[in-house]
């Protein structure tokens, strides 16, 4: 069209906002794509046994995971808006006030506002920190089932018995998984 019509080429297209690079990101998964391929390059030394499963296994299986997930972060890197924690507090919270973790007796109570962003994050280490301290007195099962109840419980606190479901779940499908599949025993503790 010509300017005499008063259009112009660009008419009718919108205006894309130019994409921007999350540079930490992009480095971090760059990183650590590049520690699991020299993990992975690691492995290929250890002295190969003729079972299914030897001493490799393990570590060749986190060195792919570690190329695997440092190239999704480098290409997250590139996405158009990376959501603030305070959005994704929000998410996280609106995901888990669905209609089954209604109160209707507690209608008239206001809602607990969730821990801050900073207490949250050092609630984390305490109770990882406690984990450690339990783990071999008291063994994997309860240990592990402890801490992943209350990793869960400080993001949703509302279903708890969803979290306790899957923490002795999780803990004892990983506790057999490894005494059973590959032979190696965890701490038993109280239990053993």
């Amino acid at each position: 069209m010509t300017a005499a019509h008063g259009s112009t080429p660009d008419r009718g297209r919108e205006r894309r906002a130019p994409r921007r690079i999350e540079r930490s990101d992009l480095g971090a998964g760059i990183v650590v794509a590049v520690v699991g391929l020299g993990f992975f390059l690691e492995t290929l030394r250890i002295k190969r046994t003729g079972d299914v499963v030897g001493p490799e296994t393990l570590p060749a299986i986190v060195g792919i995971g570690l190329m695997i997930l440092g190239a999704l972060l480098a290409v997250s890197a590139f996405r158009k808006h990376r959501a603030t924690p305070d959005e994704l507090m929000e998410r996280s919270l609106a995901g888990s006030a669905g209609p089954a973790a209604v109160d209707t007796e507690a209608d008239d109570r206001p809602a607990a506002q969730p821990a801050p962003v900073s207490t949250r994050v050092l609630l984390n280490f305490a109770v990882f920190f406690g984990y450690l301290f339990i783990f071999i007195p008291v063994g994997f099962l309860l240990s592990t089932a402890v801490f992943l109840f209350a990793m869960t419980c400080l993001y949703n606190r509302r279903r708890w018995l969803r979290n306790l479901i899957f923490s002795v779940v999780f803990s004892t499908v990983i506790y057999f998984a490894f005494k059973n599949g590959l032979g190696v025993y965890l701490p038993p503790g109280i239990l053993g």
